[in-house]
């Protein structure tokens, strides 16, 4: 397009022969472009049925050898492995293990509970004594409030009210 844009102000220094050479220039592009395109498309469609054809031989071989697998299991089964009921599966005998469990010395999981009889002393004590009385409670007196104090200023505000001062003082 800026080809035929350039060729047509070349031509001709007017407005209309630039557009006129910019119209053919994108026509010309858009031929190029096009048949780029179709080039491209044919070489898509040749692999494409290239493809196919491999396809369709690969799943024809694979249906036949099916086929002759499906048939040669109904003309003749093979024998299946003897397969071993689970009841005629032995199990490990226990006697090694009951054998060690007698040589350990049993466990004693019983707990003994002895309360001393030191402490049953002070108790009885506590239970002979007077219950204890509650003192009354006397309500504290309130500390008068102080007033706060006015707010300072700011570091900031003491440096702009200082600035301000001295520009009067000017």
């Amino acid at each position: 397009m800026l080809v035929g844009l350039l060729l047509g102000a070349l031509a001709d220094e007017t407005l209309t022969a630039s557009l006129l050479g910019a119209l053919i220039g994108l026509g010309v592009g858009q031929a190029l472009k096009l048949q780029g395109l179709e080039r491209e498309n044919a070489a898509l469609t040749a692999q494409l049925k290239a493809f196919s054809l491999r396809f369709e031989q690969g799943t024809t071989a694979l249906y036949e050898r099916l086929l002759k697998l499906e048939q040669g299991a109904t003309s003749a089964p093979e024998p299946s492995p003897e397969v071993e009921p689970l009841s005629a599966v032995t199990e490990p005998e226990p006697e090694p293990i009951a054998a060690a469990q007698a040589a350990e010395p049993e466990l004693d999981w019983t707990l003994d509970f002895v309360l001393p009889e030191s402490e049953l002393a002070p108790v009885a004590a506590m239970q002979a004594a007077a219950p204890p009385v509650a003192e009354p409670v006397t309500p504290r007196q309130a500390a008068p409030k102080k007033t706060p104090e006015p707010r300072q200023p700011s570091p900031i505000e003491r440096a702009i009210d200082l600035a301000q001062g001295w520009q009067r003082q000017m």
